[in-house]
């Protein structure tokens, strides 16, 4: 088994955990069974960039991210990632009036909706 593989596995597992997506969820996303899903987070499948691209597309992270946290072996890439952009968002939120947080909450969930 490659170690790239396996990183690039890992990778892909942290993402979809911060996600909070199961296997079943990222599979039936991207067009993948679950089976397949958990053969690529062990570095048992040597996936193509295509199919790469589509996982990441449905994990909403750059194609170059991934690869880069598993070249590097380094998780907090994608961690340090997703903080920046939840505090970006708390931090635009917290400018606005109690009005204004609600009407985004309402919009949010919507969103979610679509996407779960």
């Amino acid at each position: 088994m490659s170690t790239l593989l396996i990183r690039l596995g890992e990778s892909i597992r942290e993402l979809r955990k911060l996600k909070g997506f199961s296997q079943e969820e990222l599979g039936e996303k991207s067009g993948f069974h679950f089976t397949y899903i958990g053969g690529l987070e062990r570095g048992e499948r040597n996936i193509s960039l295509s199919n790469l691209e589509k996982v990441a597309d449905c994990l909403s992270v750059n194609l170059s991210d991934i690869l880069k946290s598993a070249e590097l072996n380094d998780l907090s890439l994608l961690s340090s990632e997703h903080e920046a952009a939840t505090n970006e968002i708390m931090n635009a939120l917290k400018k606005l009036e109690v009005n204004e947080v609600l009407m985004f909450q309402s919009i949010i969930r919507e969103v979610l909706k679509v996407y779960k």
